[in-house]
Parts: C-alpha cells; structure tokens; sequence
C-alpha cells in the first residue's frame, strides 16, 4: 500500500504542479499579449496626433489664406464702391431725362462716322446713374468671382 500511496502522491504533485505551471504560463501569456496592444495602441495614438497637429496646420494656413483672400475681396468692394458713389455725384450735375421721347443722338448708320455718336455725354441723370449701377454690380460680381477662383485654387493640392 505504501506504493500505490506513494503513486498517489506522485500523481498528485504533478497535477499540482502542472496546474501551476499551466496558471504561470497563461497569466505570462496574458501579459505579453497586453503588453503588445499596449505599445501598438501607444504607436497608434502618436501617429494620431502627429496627424492632428499636421491637419491643425493646414487648416490654420487654409484660414489664414481665406482670410487674406477676403481681405482683398473687401477692400477692392470698398474702392468698387467709392468709384461709384463718385460717379453718383458727378451725375447728379447732369440734367433729369426729358418727356420728350426725341433723340439727340444721330441716327446715322455709317460706320464711318468721324465724331463718336454714342459717348455718353448726352445721357440724362437717370440712365448714367443706372448704367453706374450696372456697372457696378457687373464689377462686384468679378471681384467675388476672382476671390472664389483664388480661395478654390489655394485648397487644391500641389
């Protein structure tokens, strides 16, 4: 009996012992796993904000940029917009439109005319202000334009 307790007891040691070994080796395991997610995720969270600080640049040039764009937009509107008051108030010195719907303009068709018919010396108030207008807005809307094409040029890359 003494060898079939001894056996036992073998048998019991090396269950022990492989339990523990089995423990040990799955805990170490464990650990070596994490200690791999733990410096990807650490690689991954600096390229992230490596990233982030490269896109908050450009971004901060982009509005810099666009900033800039509009402040040649606003000041080319502010002398658009002085030119035309300017016009405004020389034309107030001209006379109103007449009811008499009688042109003083010849109606010479010859394209060879030596005096210049259409110079606008001849226009009343009213239409020299609403050409002035016109002109104007025709004006504003190139200097919008300009400033959109520039803005989108600026975001393209290079």
């Amino acid at each position: 009996m003494n060898i079939a307790y001894t056996a036992l007891a073998v048998i019991i040691a090396a269950g022990v012992a492989g339990a523990y070994g089995y423990m040990r080796g799955e805990e170490s395991g464990r650990l070596q796993v994490q200690a791999k997610w733990d410096a990807e995720r650490a690689e991954l969270e600096a390229i992230h904000a490596r990233d982030q600080q490269i896109a908050r640049e450009r971004e901060k040039l982009m509005q810099q940029t666009a900033d800039r764009l509009r402040q040649e937009k606003d000041r080319e509107t502010r002398d658009l917009n002085s030119r035309v008051t300017a016009l405004n108030n020389s034309l107030r010195e001209r006379p109103s439109r007449t009811s008499d719907p009688v042109s003083t303009v010849s109606s010479t068709t010859d394209a060879r005319c030596p005096t210049p018919v259409c110079t606008g010396a001849g226009l009343s108030k009213e239409d020299g202000e609403f050409l002035a207008r016109e002109a104007a807005r025709g004006a504003e809307a190139v200097v919008l334009l300009k400033q959109c094409q520039a803005q989108y040029q600026s975001l393209i890359p290079k």
